[in-house]
């Protein structure tokens, strides 16, 4: 158990990990931004027969576009910015360090040849 503790303690292993996981994310960053997320759907019982008034499944960027054009424009802002651009900036800054660190824990390692 010590040595599976070990290695994934060292900063290699932890580098990899981190750098794939981010990978990942970002592989599901896309479909999660582009596919249907938002289903609002307004019905009336009448007499025991159901109708549905108003019907809309959207995207993400649908709602985004949707606010925007119906001048809710810091909601459309609002939504984006932490739907979209955090992400995309979280993973853009994460993935260089984790490179860096890599290609700095190589160097060191073929330093002590």
């Amino acid at each position: 158990m010590r040595d599976a503790a070990f290695v994934l303690s060292s900063p290699n292993v932890r580098n990899i990990i981190a750098f794939f996981l981010t990978v990942f994310s970002f592989s599901l960053l896309l479909p999660g931004v582009l596919q249907p997320v938002l289903f609002i759907e307004a019905s009336i019982d009448l007499l025991g027969s159901k109708t549905v008034m108003f019907s809309s499944h959207r995207s993400i960027i649908e709602t985004v576009q949707h606010l925007w054009q119906t001048d809710n424009h810091v909601v459309s802002f609002l939504v984006l910015l932490f739907s979209v651009i955090v992400p995309v900036l979280k993973g853009d800054s994460i993935l260089p360090k984790i490179i860096a660190q890599r290609s700095l824990f190589k160097d060191r390692m073929n330093a002590g040849d």
